[in-house]
């Protein structure tokens, strides 16, 4: 990708991660519970694996919200259901480390790296 076409979405630097760390790319997929499902997915594992934030504290969120939902299997969430799950997550990130979830790919990949990198 070139540097007009991650501007053209509102991307800071595109890389081979490109998108990664892009949450407009979720929020206008075509398909949104795929995009919503896969951003928080991506949050998830970037903060745990990247950040050591605790499994537990994202499972919290999601079952709070599959309980509002009134659901009990992942699938029977929606589009809504996923979105407001990856906002719980973005914010679990920020409490857990005190800055927001990183959007730029290069700054995740090259700088702010837990002990686990």
């Amino acid at each position: 990708m070139t540097r007009t076409a991650g501007a053209q979405i509102g991307c800071q630097r595109p890389s081979r991660f490109w998108g990664l760390g892009c949450p407009k790319i979720y929020h206008e997929a075509e398909d949104t519970l795929v995009g919503y499902d896969s951003y928080r997915r991506f949050i998830q594992l970037f903060g745990k694996v990247a950040l050591g934030i605790a499994d537990e504290l994202f499972d919290e969120e999601f079952n709070k919200v599959k309980e509002r939902a009134h659901v009990t299997e992942d699938v029977d969430l929606s589009a809504d259901n996923l979105r407001d799950i990856s906002e719980r997550f973005l914010a679990v990130v920020e409490k857990a480390t005190g800055r927001p979830f990183p959007e730029d790919p290069y700054a995740a990949s090259h700088g702010e790296r837990s002990e686990g990198w």
